[in-house]
């Protein structure tokens, strides 16, 4: 056993940092994207959907979960603040009453 694991690390080890990086030669990884991207923009065709459409519909909706996110954030404080109108000075009206006793 301990001898077949010296036997993967020796291999790993002539290995070049491009093939480690990338998991196999490189003519392997590029003969794999080009099929998988090949797959891949058969399925992209068939819904008719296309690149550029695909980034300005992320961007879209990165922009109004932004716009979102602040207008929450908005309200939410613009809550607290209306709130705090009545709560604050009924609270210091109840400390006052109780400093007098």
């Amino acid at each position: 056993m301990p001898d077949s694991m010296n036997d993967k690390n020796t291999l790993s080890d002539r290995r070049s940092g491009l093939d480690r990086f990338l998991g196999d030669t490189p003519l392997r990884v590029a003969v794999r994207l080009i099929i998988l991207s090949l797959v891949v923009g058969f399925v992209l065709s068939a819904f008719q959907l296309h690149p550029l459409e695909l980034v300005r519909t992320m961007i879209n909706f990165v922009e109004r979960a932004f716009i979102s996110v602040f207008n929450s954030l908005e309200d939410f404080i613009g809550y607290i603040v209306l709130g705090a109108v009545i709560v604050v000075p009924v609270w210091f009206i109840i400390r006052l009453m109780k400093a007098r006793d």
